[in-house]
Parts: structure tokens; sequence; C-alpha cells
């Protein structure tokens, strides 16, 4: 998609621009991360479990929804710096904080704060959000079946998911739910 940039050179002579170097975040977002096409359809999986709800489920449409809020956000303040790239949106202060965290390899602070923890630098962190998706896109296939493996690090609570195994095990098993506890031997 040709964008027109301006001529914001601040990279020390080099000639790629901090407006360069968002269009290049922004074309990674449309292509490798498919940020589009990832997204989850909350309402779709919800109509997929009908009643079947259990924890495992639970857990999986929390992330769903944490995921499609992150989403939005992300979609929303790209499609904010295009406008304003091509001329028909003022440059705010939050557009050029975008911009400026691009640049310097860093998660923008409006993606940030509805993201989960993490200490990467931005192409990193959008290869992890690629990663996180492809983890619900396995589920959001067939909801009702868990995957025979979920990576915990690619949950925005991976506590909640520890917290779903020890009640399933309570229920499957008649133990005390309070009594449960999650070890991990190394």
């Amino acid at each position: 998609m040709p964008v027109e940039h301006g001529d914001d050179d601040e990279g020390g002579g080099s000639g790629f621009s901090k407006n360069d170097k968002a269009m290049e975040y922004i074309e990674k977002l449309n292509n490798e991360v498919n940020i589009d096409g990832n997204k989850p359809n909350v309402e779709d999986i919800c109509s997929k479990l009908g009643e079947d709800w259990k924890p495992y489920q639970n857990v999986f449409v929390q992330e769903c929804e944490y995921m499609a809020v992150l989403i939005e956000e992300i979609q929303k303040s790209v499609a904010d710096l295009l406008l304003a790239f091509k001329g028909e949106l003022t440059m705010t202060d939050q557009l050029e904080q975008l911009i400026d965290a691009m640049y310097l390899d860093r998660v923008p602070a409006q993606w940030s704060k509805l993201a989960y923890p993490s200490t990467r630098g931005l192409s990193s962190w959008m290869n992890n959000l690629r990663r996180r998706l492809d983890q619900i896109n396995i589920w959001k296939d067939d909801p009702l079946e868990i995957p025979k493996i979920v990576f915990l690090n690619r949950l925005f609570n991976p506590q909640s998911f520890l917290t779903a195994i020890k009640q399933v095990a309570s229920w499957e098993f008649g133990f005390e739910l309070n009594k449960l506890f999650i070890k991990t031997e190394i």
C-alpha cells in the first residue's frame, strides 16, 4: 500500500525515517502477524460452545476477549497513523509517541497497557503476538476440545489456566479444590 511519508529523517543520515520504520512495522502486522485475519471472534466462539462451558473453555474465552481488545487498539492506532501519513488526520502527540516507539523498537504504550506483561522489543513482541494468536486459533476452531499442548507463556493470565486444571482434577477425582496445588518438577 503506497503511502507518502514526510521528510522526517532522524535516522542519522541513513535515509531511513521514523515514518519508514513505522510503515515497516505496520506491514509486518498486516503480512506476518495477519492481525486482521487472526482476530478472534468471541461471539462466534461462544455460539460454538453453547451451554458446554467448562473451566478450560472459560480460560480460553477470556484469552480471546483480551486478545480481541488488544487487536482492536492496535488496528485503531495503526489506522489513525495511516490517515495521518496521508494528511487526512492531524498528527497528535499520541500518534507521534506511536511512531517514536516503533522507531525505537518498543511496544507502544497504548498497546502495552492492554497487552500481557513483556520486556521484549517491538519486533520480538510482534513475533510473540503471532505465536499467541496461533495458539488461540488452534483452539477456536473446536472450542470444546482442549489442545494437547498449551503454552502457559502465551496466555494473558496463565494462573487462570492452572486454576482450571485444579478445578477439573477436583471434579474428576473428588479432591477438595482448596487442598490441590500445582507442582513443577524440572
